[in-house]
């Protein structure tokens, strides 16, 4: 029976094979443009699924109620709302304040080994100890929860520990930053994969901050929106509880400006509230 069918098939195609040649370049064409789409859709929507808490990150950002503004929303935002605001809101499990090496790291940043042999690095982060708890890094060289403790350390990605220290062993080592502040490596993390929203080159502490940038209220400011701020829910918490607890915080300040969370699913999809894909209005219209 199935030679047959194989008989009768192949003497259709050599009847008339213009037909069957377009025939065929049609099936091809739709079974290659079905495994691009499938591939494009899978690759979107597996950002940031290297974190075994993808769920339950959010990013705190800022709608900005104002007619004039071009950009109704951003992730940055005052470091007080992390600091006086979030810690007493019971739904929320950690909190981690970061902040930009250099100009919103549009300015990278010399980092040498030696004071000799300098490399220019974008993507420095200032971060609490807490980021560990919140995104998921592979570390290589030292352990998480001791990493950020002390001031003035860093830790790198493994590209840059081999860039800096190309004969291993960066754990211990300084990293001289623009030949004037000496840091101690206090650990090395695998290279955080390409479909991540945030991919650090390094990390200093938050706590080494103000020493260096001679900011010393920054924590208690509700004015300066250079900050970004990300925080992991409990268990089975509401994010839209904590938007409506968190919507106003700002009204003695800038009453237009409304925080609302932001969770990780849509970090690269859809990172604004600008035609919300899941149709949810947010809780600063409520």
């Amino acid at each position: 029976m199935i030679k047959q069918i194989f008989l009768i098939t192949i003497r259709s195609i050599l009847k008339d094979k213009i037909l069957s040649f377009i025939n065929v370049s049609n099936l091809a064409i739709g079974f290659a443009t079905f495994i691009l789409i499938s591939l494009f859709i899978n690759g979107v929507f597996s950002w940031n699924k290297n974190n075994k808490n993808f769920d339950r990150i959010y990013r705190v950002q800022l709608f900005m109620d104002q007619s004039k503004n071009v950009t109704h929303n951003t992730w940055s935002v005052p470091a007080a709302i992390s600091r006086q605001i979030l810690p007493t809101i019971p739904e929320i499990e950690k909190i981690a304040l970061v902040h930009d090496v250099g100009d919103n790291n549009k300015n990278a940043v010399f980092l040498s080994a030696d004071k000799k042999q300098q490399f220019l690095i974008k993507y420095g982060y200032w971060a609490d100890p807490s980021i560990f708890d919140i995104f998921t890094f592979a570390f290589l060289e030292g352990t998480p929860d001791r990493a950020l403790e002390k001031s003035f350390s860093v830790v790198l990605s493994k590209t840059l520990a081999k860039q800096l220290f190309p004969s291993g062993n960066a754990l211990g080592g300084k990293v001289f930053a623009e030949n004037k502040i000496a840091l101690t490596v206090t650990g090395v993390y695998e290279d955080i994969p390409d479909n991540s929203t945030w991919r650090p080159a390094y990390i200093l502490p938050m706590n080494t901050f103000s020493l260096v940038t001679n900011w010393a209220d920054y924590e208690n400011s509700y004015w300066t929106y250079t900050f970004y701020t990300y925080l992991l829910l409990k268990e089975n918490a509401s994010p839209e509880a904590v938007d409506i607890k968190i919507s106003g915080v700002l009204k003695d300040y800038r009453k237009e400006h409304h925080p609302y969370l932001r969770p990780m699913s849509q970090f690269h999809i859809n990172p604004y509230l600008e035609n919300n894909l899941y149709g949810a209005q947010p809780c600063y219209h409520l």
